[in-house]
């Protein structure tokens, strides 16, 4: 076995950095890993910090990556830990980005996001979904994009992936959409895009003080784990959903998260 990668990723803000503390409690000493995309290329590519928590951490790195070279990066940071740990676990921390999703072949996955204020903050809009439905249809990058977090934006600049198309009729809608193709699309494309990572994700943590029981949150929480029922297309549900506050300790949603989370960290892929 070699080394044990946790990735926690979510919306800015929304206490990832609790959560990884969280994870850091149940696997003892880790190494720690947080992503930032670099801004106006005023950051190095890979920069040492001193540790954040030297009893909580064996090393920790800040790395701020350029999108086209994560691929890159985060692989060649992940080496350096192993020459240091064989059999390590690093616990990495990063803001929702569709390139990091696959930038590596993580054992594990935790996504935050924080309570929100109404359902359409995480799901499209049924004329968003409608519309972004349509443009994914003609537009192969976009597609990859939706479906496997490829080919964001313009970091690949030769991908010349559109191609029009004739509309497609009502029948031809309504059998692709009766395809296990046309469902997982349907199903993603509901999300906005910040929070596509949450279907690849073995915990979603939806981060609620004192509003776990809000009908907001509530609302999300069913529709979540609708949406994810409908992507595992009945199988047994592998994300397992909470709604607790992080910082607390009397929250018993967030006992379960912990016990959830020791679960993960000791299972080995």
């Amino acid at each position: 076995m070699g080394l044990c990668v946790t990735f926690v990723s979510g919306v800015d803000r929304s206490g990832k950095s609790t959560l990884v503390r969280l994870v850091a409690q149940q696997v003892g000493k880790a190494h720690y890993l947080r992503l930032t995309h670099r801004d106006d290329g005023a950051c190095p590519p890979l920069k040492l910090c001193d540790p954040a928590d030297k009893e909580q951490y064996q090393t920790s790195t800040w790395i701020a990556y350029d999108r086209e070279r994560v691929f890159e990066i985060l692989p060649d940071a992940l080496a350096e830990i192993r020459r240091q740990d064989r059999h390590g676990r690093v616990l990495i921390e990063a803001d929702s980005d569709t390139h990091l999703r696959h930038a590596y072949p993580y054992d594990h996955r935790v996504f935050v996001m924080a309570a929100p204020h109404e359902l359409h903050e995480v799901f499209r809009t049924p004329n968003q979904a409608a519309s972004a439905f349509k443009e994914v249809l003609n537009d192969t990058a976009m597609f990859a994009s939706e479906i496997f977090g490829l080919f964001a934006g313009d970091s690949i600049a030769d991908v010349d992936a559109r191609e029009e198309r004739p509309e497609l009729t009502a029948s031809q809608m309504r059998a692709f959409l009766d395809t296990p193709l046309g469902d997982e699309l349907a199903s993603r494309i509901q999300l906005q895009p910040a929070y596509h990572g949450l279907t690849e994700s073995d915990v979603v943590v939806i981060n609620a003080p004192g509003a776990a029981n809000g009908p907001a949150v509530q609302g999300c929480v069913e529709r979540i784990e609708y949406l994810l029922r409908r992507i595992r297309k009945g199988g047994p549900l592998r994300t397992h959903l909470f709604a607790c506050d992080l910082l607390s300790d009397t929250d018993p949603n967030r006992q379960r998260l912990v016990e959830s989370l020791d679960r993960l960290v000791r299972t080995e892929r």
